[in-house]
């Protein structure tokens, strides 16, 4: 089953997202440099939980993936911060002697992001496809198993995922972190959400979690 990222995605960065797309809102809003403290926090493994051999070289994807997406961005002038627990790329708008953005700069981020968002690859465990589509797969199902189950592992109360026809054929498919106790976990730790959302990476297929990086 294929779905389109909405226009709100530029980049994944997933755009502001997934694969964001593949970054950064970009295409509707531009952020402006006031953004949290983007800083690494690690969670401790919990007891008798054994990572799933995929999840590691996807955080080197990404982290592959935001360090061009911000070396593009630089390459048109925009500042490009990464974000943590989530593959997006901020780009953020210059501001004038008064710390204000201008129509101009806000342009520019926007439209850096968007070229960037077209010229970066997505990282490989995201599937590819054109015009910024996804493409759900059996082994795909897979990984979003792998991404609940990791949440539990990690205090979650998470639902029961749909069955493979049922998330593979959804046009929308199903997301194990779009829970109420995630929900509950960014309104009073948004810094315990990010590590969450590196220790249990997203995985490429489900529909991004912008909020991870609100």
């Amino acid at each position: 089953m294929r779905y389109t990222r909405g226009a709100g995605v530029a980049a994944l960065g997933l755009i502001a997202v997934l694969v964001g797309c593949s970054s950064y809102s970009g295409a509707t809003e531009t952020i402006a440099p006031e953004l949290p403290a983007m800083t690494p926090i690690e969670l401790v493994a919990p007891d008798g939980w054994i990572e799933p051999a995929w999840m590691a070289p996807a955080r080197e994807a990404v982290a592959a993936y935001q360090t061009e997406f911000v070396a593009c961005l630089a390459s048109h002038g925009v500042e490009g911060v990464k974000a943590v627990g989530s593959p997006s790329v901020f780009a953020i708008a210059s501001t004038d002697e008064n710390g204000s953005t201008t129509r101009e700069s806000r342009e520019q981020a926007e439209s850096a992001s968007v070229y960037c968002s077209h010229a970066v690859a997505l990282p490989a465990h995201f599937p590819q496809a054109p015009d910024f589509q996804i493409v759900t797969s059996p082994e795909a199902y897979e990984r979003m198993l792998d991404v609940r189950s990791c949440l539990v592992a990690h205090g979650h109360d998470i639902p029961d995922a749909p069955e493979m026809d049922t998330w593979v054929r959804s046009s929308w498919p199903w997301n194990p972190w779009i829970s109420e106790s995630i929900g509950a976990l960014k309104r009073s730790d948004p810094d315990g959400l990010r590590a969450l959302g590196v220790a249990c990476p997203q995985d490429g297929v489900s529909p991004p979690v912008s909020y991870l990086i609100d």
